[in-house]
């Protein structure tokens, strides 16, 4: 999942940098326009556009990866927000956090972790929240934004009056950060967008592009105060150092969206295809040897260069990346999430309307297997990448119980191309529109099978 970074310690030699503060007008929030008519019993009703279009423009062309948003809610989406997050209270939230492996956190641990932010100060960052509103939030932003990310995760911060700060750092994601309690200040400096991995300012280059970046030293620094309320939005690569302020402890909600560069998803797509066509099992080793490490290349590296150069449109067309899905929480198990077919369905009928294919098959790249309950088929889909090991996919869509449903699940676990039917219209729509599969007869997918190398 996404990568994060934990900081401990003082500012350093950068508080020593004087900084230009920049006063921000704050907008009261639109009343909301798309709140969901139909949401889970006992989950709040949020619509984040109350936020984001606030924030000027069109968020997503306007603000997403280019510029710092800043903002004020109104005091019913706070009231809201904070209802969702068990008021804020830490022992509310702590027992719903979970772990990078997705398991909860233990009696022990969840008393060690409260003891060190009473008695030390500790800011408790918990990354992976799975309360209702951390559910709300991600379903809301995904209802208004399908189309901006395939990892989208909802974390929460507890800090100390006076207690530990985070130095100058920049993350690996788009960042919204929306403060409930006490009050924050963050000092801001742009970066590089095309960041990879998130980083101290204090970590030493490990590649020439991070070298050449720019640094909080040579760029202007700009500061927010974070009241309950306000909310500010950081695009990938920005560089950002944060305290808590005010006179009361500090809880913030923050909602993370993980940054996947062009060029490194057409390598995913590359080395995916290249691997099932080149170093199958039967094949001999496929390595780099001699001849690769001189100006030439080796006869087995000329072949899937040219294999490249000839197909390099058809395989991205059909290895697209995956979309992060809304979820229902329980039917959902941590950061492993579920729904069922008609939910996801209905969450985006309009789109999905105009979805028609006659033939669909998995997309190359996930894996998939199926589990039988009395009335539901349960669908399991997984991409983790052999190039990079980043998780992409981790998702179960509860499928009804029927023969058409079950021929259908059983041949796309078998990477079959599949007959759309009218029994699987719905199935095969919320498929394709999350890039899970391609369509075999036209469309965004190739027509027929890939063309294999001899």
């Amino acid at each position: 999942k996404l990568q994060f970074l934990y900081f401990i310690g003082e500012w350093g030699e950068n508080k020593k940098k004087p900084m230009k503060t920049k006063k921000k007008v704050k907008r009261v929030a639109k009343p909301s326009r798309r709140a969901r008519e139909e949401e889970e019993e006992g989950e709040p009703v949020l619509d984040i556009r109350e936020l984001t279009e606030a924030m000027g423009g069109d968020f997503a062309k306007d603000v997403w990866g280019k510029k710092v948003g800043f903002v004020q809610a109104d005091d019913a989406f706070v009231a809201a927000l904070l209802d969702g997050f068990g008021g804020g209270e830490v022992a509310n939230v702590l027992p719903e956090c979970r772990k990078d492996d997705n398991q909860k956190y233990g009696p022990e641990e969840m008393g060690e972790i409260e003891n060190l932010y009473e008695e030390q100060k500790k800011t408790i960052n918990m990354p992976l929240c799975d309360v209702e509103g951390a559910t709300a939030l991600r379903n809301s932003f995904l209802a208004n934004y399908p189309h901006l990310g395939n990892d989208v995760e909802v974390g929460v911060y507890y800090s100390r009056t006076g207690g530990e700060t985070a130095p100058w750092h920049s993350d690996n994601n788009h960042n919204i950060t929306i403060q409930l309690l006490g009050e924050k200040t963050w000092s801001c400096s742009p970066g590089s967008p095309h960041t990879v991995r998130s980083k101290a300012f204090t970590d030493k280059p490990k590649n020439a592009a991070e070298q050449l970046e720019k640094t909080p030293l040579s760029t202007p620094i700009v500061t927010y105060t974070l009241t309950p309320g306000s909310a500010i939005y950081l695009p990938p690569g920005h560089w950002h150092a944060v305290a808590s302020t005010g006179r009361e402890d500090s809880f913030s909600v923050d909602l993370r969206v993980g940054n996947v560069l062009h060029a490194k998803w057409l390598c995913e797509a590359v080395f995916s295809e290249l691997q099932s066509v080149f170093h199958k099992v039967t094949d001999g080793a496929a390595g780099m040897g001699e001849g690769d490490f001189c100006k030439g290349w080796s006869a087995g590296m000329a072949r899937q260069v040219e294999y490249t150069a000839a197909n390099l449109e058809k395989i991205i067309r059909s290895h697209p990346i995956p979309k992060a899905l809304p979820s229902e929480r329980h039917l959902s198990n941590g950061i492993h999430r579920a729904a069922t077919v008609s939910f996801l369905h209905n969450f985006s009928s309009t789109r999905m309307a105009a979805i028609t294919a006659a033939k669909v098959s998995l997309t190359p790249h996930v894996a998939a297997s199926h589990r039988v309950t009395p009335d539901h088929i349960l669908f399991d889909l997984f991409y983790e990448s052999t190039l990079s090991t980043m998780e992409y996919l981790r998702y179960t869509i509860h499928f009804p119980r029927t023969q058409d449903i079950s021929d259908f699940i059983h041949r796309l676990c078998r990477h079959e191309e599949v007959d759309v039917t009218n029994g699987t219209k719905e199935a095969a729509a919320v498929l394709l529109d999350a890039n899970y599969c391609i369509e075999r007869d036209g469309g965004c997918g190739p027509k027929a099978k890939k063309a294999r190398t001899a």
